[in-house]
């Protein structure tokens, strides 16, 4: 999440885990390893749990308002295809 008044994208991760009958993802989780500054100190090697905390069906856990600022951009498969391609999904 980019801070006010910066540039950036602010991504949520049901835009990369789309939910479907097949995928409800309930159950997942995974590990990020952050390196970032803070008001000038450098915070290295902080791991953060991401996921969905109940098999049953539950939001994604950690909390989006306490993520770090950053400028960040997504740079995927999608953001690559040619415009021919993309029509054709529509």
């Amino acid at each position: 999440m980019p801070e006010k008044g910066f540039p950036g994208e602010d991504h949520r991760l049901m835009h990369f885990f789309p939910r479907s009958p097949h995928a409800e993802w309930n159950g997942s989780d995974f590990i990020v390893n952050l390196t970032y500054r803070k008001d000038g100190v450098m915070i290295e090697n902080e791991l953060k749990n991401y996921g969905k905390a109940d098999v049953r069906g539950s939001r994604w856990i950690q909390i989006y308002a306490r993520r770090p600022l950053r400028e960040v951009y997504y740079l995927g498969i999608d953001k690559c295809v040619p415009i021919i391609e993309s029509e054709k999904k529509e």
